[in-house]
């Protein structure tokens, strides 16, 4: 079943953090492409979401 599911498109974000492990280290900038998803109140991430679930259900289903 694994090679007819079509996972939807996935957008990415040029978006950075910055984390700090202690006061007296310098930040780490890393990469967070995918922030975006961490608004439940976006209409972006619930059709996101929404899209995965139909993937998930259609597999649990079958």
């Amino acid at each position: 079943m694994s090679a007819n599911i079509k996972y939807p498109t996935i957008r990415r974000d040029p978006t950075v953090s910055d984390i700090y492990g202690d006061k007296s280290s310098s930040p780490i900038t890393v990469n967070d492409p995918y922030r975006w998803l961490e608004d439940p109140d976006s209409e972006e991430t619930a059709s996101f979401v929404a899209e995965q679930n139909v993937i998930s259900q259609a597999y649990l289903n079958n």
